[in-house]
């Protein structure tokens, strides 16, 4: 599958199509330099042999050629095949001994002698009715063609000359888009502070070069507005919590009496809910713009995450070597990500909860698990974007926050995530694959 899709680009498929045009012109180019060779030859040959046919037919005078007259026979050796005159070569020459006035009935070959790889061909020449037909033989290789090897040798230097410069043609223009491809998918338009990507080569096509700057200009504008959000997400956490500490400091000043404990409890209740609320969105803008520059140990940060959240030994369990640390990392934003896993994990799963952090040599894997039935399979494409909601969890408080803040700071320290659906067990869980370090 993985070699089905290396070929499967715009490289392979230009070059294979530059390849096969290649071949096609040079079978077609082939295949007539090789017929109108062999009509040439075949008419430079009757014009040799005309005068010797005439002399063995009876219908010249006596001989004056260097090479003596030819041989006559009656009948032919035995062996030898009778064949119908359909080559370019043979017809050719039939026609043109014909037109010297050689009276040519048919053709025949025989077989090469046991101590010879030479054919004999033989013409049937028919002077006349007084005189019988009878059969002259001639060299074989007046009309066999044969192909050089020093032209295929050529051919051939020729196809690999033609197919290297086809591949250095199409690797230089396909190399634009490459690196532009390359660009766009190492590029995360959340982060603000993301350095620009490199230029493409200024030599690719004027398209090309409009498709990169057009992109770049989407890039430009897609961060300013996520700059803008984060900046107004901040900003509106910030404003909003000194109204909410007045409101809080006014409800537990409230007198004690029976009618007024449970309204005081139910405001402070709600003012803690909007708080949290509040710290879920800071979290988010941090997780797209605290830099990403320490060694963390998973390990020490998510014993410390489980003492004190404080479910209890049966409720929380947590199965951890002694240390796995994970570079690029932040400490802050790992910590608040498995918190949010495991009050995700609380809210909408099923105890006991059960973390499990180890490496399988090529990523450090934070597991968080429980007993509910998990994430739907329908949502979750969309689980780790910014305010989705599935429908379970519409009935509770909640921004859909949490599980995008994850998968935010996962984006950007070149993480993944997956969930986990065991067969054999009836837990269901996430899993976040982060950078070893080296």
């Amino acid at each position: 599958m993985k070699s089905v899709r290396r070929l499967d680009n715009l490289f392979v498929r230009l070059l294979l199509l530059q390849t096969l045009l290649i071949l096609a012109v040079s079978v077609i180019f082939g295949v007539l330099f090789y017929s109108e060779r062999n009509v040439s030859l075949a008419r430079l040959t009757a014009e040799r042999l005309a005068p010797r046919l005439l002399e063995a037919a009876g219908l010249t005078g006596g001989s004056a050629l260097a090479e003596g007259p030819l041989a006559r026979y009656a009948a032919l050796p035995q062996g030898a095949v009778t064949i119908p005159p359909v080559g370019p070569r043979l017809a050719t020459l039939r026609e043109a001994l014909i037109a010297q006035g050689v009276p040519v009935v048919s053709f025949a070959f025989s077989r090469p002698e046991p101590d010879s790889d030479r054919r004999t061909l033989w013409l049937k020449l028919q002077p006349g009715e007084a005189v019988g037909a009878f059969w002259v033989p001639l060299p074989g290789e007046i009309v066999i063609s044969h192909v050089g090897v020093r032209l295929l040798a050529n051919a051939g230097v020729c196809m690999a000359l033609l197919v290297a410069a086809s591949c250095w043609f199409t690797r230089r223009l396909t190399r634009p888009l490459e690196q532009l491809r390359l660009a766009i998918e190492t590029q995360d338009p959340a982060q603000a502070t993301a350095v620009e990507p490199p230029p493409i080569d200024e030599r690719a096509t004027p398209e090309v070069l409009a498709m990169d700057r057009a992109w770049r200009g989407l890039l430009a504008r897609t961060r300013q507005h996520e700059s803008e959000r984060a900046l107004l997400l901040a900003g509106v956490s910030h404003d909003l919590r000194s109204p909410l500490a007045r409101i809080r400091l006014a409800a537990e000043i409230l007198p004690d009496g029976p009618a007024t404990s449970p309204r005081r409890e139910a405001i402070v209740r709600n003012v803690e809910t909007a708080c949290a609320l509040i710290d879920t969105f800071v979290d988010y803008v941090r997780a797209g713009e605290l830099p990403l520059d320490e060694c963390c140990d998973l390990a020490d940060i998510t014993r410390t995450v489980v003492k004190r959240l404080g479910h209890g030994e049966q409720a929380l369990t947590l199965s951890a070597p002694q240390a796995l640390r994970s570079s690029p990392c932040n400490a802050q934003l790992f910590e608040r990500a498995v918190c949010n896993l495991i009050d995700n994990a609380f809210q909408h799963g099923r105890g006991p909860v059960h973390v499990r952090l180890f490496d399988d040599g090529r990523s450090a894997i934070v597991e968080v698990s429980d007993h509910g039935e998990g994430i739907a399979p329908a949502f979750r494409p969309t689980a780790f974007q910014a305010f989705a909601r599935g429908d379970q969890s519409r009935s509770q408080p909640g921004a859909g926050l949490g599980l995008a803040m994850v998968g935010r700071w996962v984006q950007r320290v070149g993480g993944r995530i997956t969930f986990v659906d065991p067969e054999t067990e009836a837990t269901h869980g996430i899993q976040l694959h982060l950078p070893l370090s080296r």
